[in-house]
């Protein structure tokens, strides 16, 4: 297994024989692997999930049955037996 040090005397001995505007080069291409590629993350946009709270406060009995219904079909068994 190759140690940090390694690595870097690697790409030394890679560079060395570049003129010094491809090293420049060189190095903004590693800045952009940098900043690009390694350091991305991923930002999820967040969701505000209070400004649904009360939202089920006010139904009717009929429409909460409905809903619950609706809770029921979209598992995946919808709450019933499986006979395997």
């Amino acid at each position: 297994m190759f140690s940090k040090m390694s690595y870097e005397q690697q790409l030394i001995n890679e560079v060395k024989d570049l003129s010094a505007a491809d090293i420049k080069k060189i190095i903004k291409i590693v800045h952009l692997i940098k900043e690009e590629i390694l350091e991305r993350k991923v930002i999820r946009p967040r969701q505000n999930i209070m400004q649904y709270a009360g939202l089920l406060k006010d139904l009717t009995e009929k429409e909460s049955k409905m809903f619950d219904e609706a809770l029921k079909r979209k598992s995946l068994f919808g709450g019933r037996a499986v006979d395997i």
